[in-house]
């Protein structure tokens, strides 16, 4: 099993060894063999960008394939300086209006790459949160409409922080109480939920009071559940574990 590459490298003459190499490319060498195999089918490849501050691209392209195997790695010439390498399970780090959160795995760093030689190892982490939405004694002949809102859409290719943007996205249905959705990694309390369009709820201040941590590299998922009698909503947090993908259950 190979690796399908498409590269376009940015031409930089060879040097010598006598010459002066501050004006030398910098060899750089990606490996990739901490990429689980399972987020390669799960996102039909990965998305490479690699870029030194100040001086263009060195590498914006696909790497594709359901598998690969020996060897997990590849090499491009950069212009020295400071390097940028974000390496992602979609080219988009945003998400559209009206659209939940992709299973989006993301990696992203800077390189001082200033000698001959450097090295970065892609480690991928989980940049969005499932919610399970679960209505508790639900009446058959109720319908139940959930929306979520809130004001981050998307994570930065730089350091993959909150981005901000206007986040609208309604819940899919599993069963008759039973709701998911992916939400982006938040930079403050301001999502919320409402039901029906008549109950709101402050859902981040909500997560935020269940000790839930948007900063950590790889997002828990959460578990949401209203008790509409009591007129009262819980949360708790499912945590999420490297080699087991929690997005996405039906409970």
């Amino acid at each position: 099993m190979t690796i399908s590459i498409i590269i376009a490298v940015s031409c930089i003459a060879g040097c010598s060894i006598k010459e002066d190499r501050k004006d030398c490319p910098c060899i750089l060498t990606v490996i990739l063999n901490k990429v689980p195999v399972r987020i390669m089918d799960k996102a039909d490849g990965l998305w490479l960008n690699i870029s030194t501050e100040g001086k263009g691209t060195a590498l914006d392209s696909p790497l594709t394939g359901s598998d690969y195997s020996e060897p997990e790695w590849l090499e491009t010439d950069v212009q020295k300086g400071l390097v940028s390498v974000v390496c992602s399970s979609s080219k988009s780090l945003n998400v559209p209006y009206g659209s939940e959160c992709d299973s989006l795995y993301a990696h992203s760093v800077k390189l001082r790459c200033y000698e001959d030689n450097a090295r970065d190892t892609i480690y991928l982490k989980k940049q969005w949160c499932t919610a399970t939405i679960i209505v508790e004694d639900v009446e058959p002949e109720e319908e139940y409409f959930f929306e979520v809102r809130g004001m981050w859409a998307g994570v930065s290719a730089s350091g993959l922080t909150p981005l901000p943007g206007e986040f609208y996205a309604v819940p899919r249905r599993l069963d008759a109480g039973t709701f998911q959705v992916r939400l982006p990694r938040q930079g403050d309390e301001s999502l919320s939920m409402t039901l029906n369009n008549m109950y709101k709820y402050s859902l981040g201040k909500i997560i935020a009071g269940s000790g839930y941590d948007w900063k950590a590299p790889d997002l828990d998922d959460i578990k949401v559940v209203i008790d509409c009698a009591r007129a009262e909503i819980q949360v708790t947090i499912s945590p999420w574990e490297d080699g087991a993908d929690l997005g996405d259950l039906e409970i």
